[in-house]
């Protein structure tokens, strides 16, 4: 097979990708694979960088801050017919690439796991909410979502499914994922193929931006495939409202990292039911 490894990247994560080059470059796939890098507003010099490592990397500028619309920018560069996906700020172990194409045989796509890169309390915490999202996502061997941190799908499945909807700039991937599932496609869950991302910490006010940020996303994809009327809206916001309570009351219970977690995780949840009700009223 031959591979594409599609990675889009800001200017905040650039400073990851020297790990993830030099991971990339020690990888025990046998045959040759080549790198798209997608770099949103600019070059900063990526030229020099790649130069230093053996791989074939091809780098490909975006204006865009639309993780979705960037990965199809690449796609449309890809000279591969198999689409392999993960993010700056993940490192993958070496045998990934080759864990992570075997099943693609059979199945149409493969979905990888990724644990914490480190084993700080934010990172374990995080850690178990993506490796539950990805379990419970499997209906009778299926996955229903995919997360693009980790993932590889044949090109001419995505060419038939349309790519990614460029209308959502968050859960763009969920929603490529659910495609794939709704359309009959088979992406299995794959244990073998490991990414280690990194989990930042961040401020209160970050956490409050990245919850706005998918908060927004969800109602737009549950918007987009259930028609969630305005009750239901309300309703799922609220539920989030009561979650970041939920985290407050654990923060004052709490010391330490397990305090500052919970704290950063209520303003996340905060956030979150503040991006539906703001995507719902104005729908922006």
């Amino acid at each position: 097979m031959n591979v594409s490894i599609i990675i889009p990247c800001s200017a905040e994560h650039a400073k990851y990708l020297d790990d993830l080059f030099n991971a990339l470059s020690k990888q025990k796939f046998k045959d040759e694979f080549e790198v798209i890098l997608v770099l949103e507003d600019g070059n900063w010099g990526m030229d020099d960088k790649i130069s230093n490592y053996p791989l074939n990397v091809k780098l490909c500028s975006s204006q865009l801050r639309n993780p979705g619309a960037n990965r199809n920018i690449a796609i449309k560069e890809a000279n591969g017919n198999v689409i392999a996906f993960i993010d700056s700020d993940c490192v993958p172990t070496e045998n990934w690439l080759e864990n992570l194409i075997k099943p693609l045989g059979e199945y149409d796509g493969s979905q990888g796991i990724d644990y914490s890169y480190d084993d700080s309390y934010l990172g374990k915490f995080m850690e178990k909410q993506q490796l539950n999202f990805l379990y419970s996502s499997v209906v009778d061997g299926r996955c229903k979502f995919i997360d693009t941190r980790n993932c590889a799908i044949r090109l001419d499945v995505l060419n038939k499914v349309g790519g990614f909807d460029e209308r959502l700039e968050t859960s763009e991937d969920k929603d490529l994922g659910y495609r794939l599932y709704k359309s009959g496609f088979n992406v299995v869950l794959n244990k073998e193929a490991i990414v280690y991302h990194r989990w930042r910490k961040g401020s209160l006010l970050g956490f409050f931006k990245w919850g706005m940020w998918y908060g927004k996303g969800d109602y737009v994809f549950r918007q987009k495939w259930d028609k969630m009327s305005f009750h239901s809206g309300f309703r799922s916001a609220l539920n989030d409202l009561k979650s970041s309570l939920f985290y407050l009351i654990k923060s004052l219970c709490s010391s330490g990292d397990e305090r500052e977690v919970n704290l950063l995780f209520s303003f996340r949840q905060f956030g979150v039911a503040f991006g539906k009700l703001k995507a719902m009223l104005f729908k922006t």
